[in-house]
């Protein structure tokens, strides 16, 4: 059929694609998914997709996604079955921890959070990138809190923590101040820069790693959390 071969002929057009910075990934997937489909490949359209969206949904994924879905006879609870399931097998144990608070000097653990989803950020009042995240972040949990979301930021830098609490207590955040280390963010928790944040599931497993620092992101870590807010309700 024509459009059989004019997608198998898109497909081979776009596998020597080179994406400029300001094309979305996300707009290539779903192109590439298209041009698939056109081929006579639904079933690689919807795998390629569902691989895709399961670490980072995004809005125009998501419709595509059940649209193929339901092509290869698949209903909404089947396809969130699989989503569920990929994201499941990639998850990783959260590392426990107990810190102190910068609130009232008191130890904070990770196990005391155990069927609640945490937002844990790793920051340091002089990064720059860190404050510029935070609106955001503020945003998702005053989105989330009324779901049990919990909102946590260790300071990664010693020789900043006496400047937390004026910087919380000014910018008016949220989120609970625990201390941290350079030397314990890298070797426990692999941060490597900040901020750095992590999304944990109620079972206390690690499920995304998603800076926030646009609208864009910002919609991705929202899909995330309403995610595991939802798994975590069942």
């Amino acid at each position: 059929a024509k459009a059989e071969v004019d997608g198998a002929a898109a497909l081979e057009l776009l596998k020597s694609v080179k994406v400029p910075s300001y094309v979305s990934r996300q707009r290539l997937l779903l192109t590439t998914a298209r041009a698939q489909d056109q081929a006579g490949h639904l079933d690689t359209a919807y795998g390629d997709l569902l691989k895709a969206f399961a670490p980072t949904p995004g809005p125009k994924l998501e419709p595509a996604l059940y649209a193929y879905g339901r092509r290869l006879k698949k209903d909404a609870a089947t396809v969130d079955a699989e989503v569920l399931a990929l994201r499941t097998a990639a998850a990783k144990p959260a590392v426990p921890f107990a810190l102190e608070s910068f609130l009232d000097g008191k130890t904070v653990s990770l196990s005391d959070f155990a069927d609640k989803v945490v937002l844990l950020d790793f920051w340091f009042p002089n990064c720059g990138p860190c404050r510029s995240s935070f609106p955001l972040l503020e945003r998702l949990y005053e989105k989330h809190k009324a779901d049990g979301l919990v909102y946590l930021g260790i300071n990664g830098l010693e020789d900043q923590h006496p400047q937390v609490m004026s910087l919380w207590k000014s910018a008016g955040y949220r989120f609970t101040p625990l201390k941290g280390n350079e030397k314990w963010a890298d070797e426990v928790y692999g941060v490597r820069g900040y901020p750095t944040t992590f999304y944990i599931g109620a079972d206390q497993q690690t499920y995304f790693k998603t800076h926030v620092y646009d609208e864009t992101t910002f919609v991705i870590a929202d899909m995330q959390l309403t995610a595991l807010l939802k798994a975590a309700r069942r």
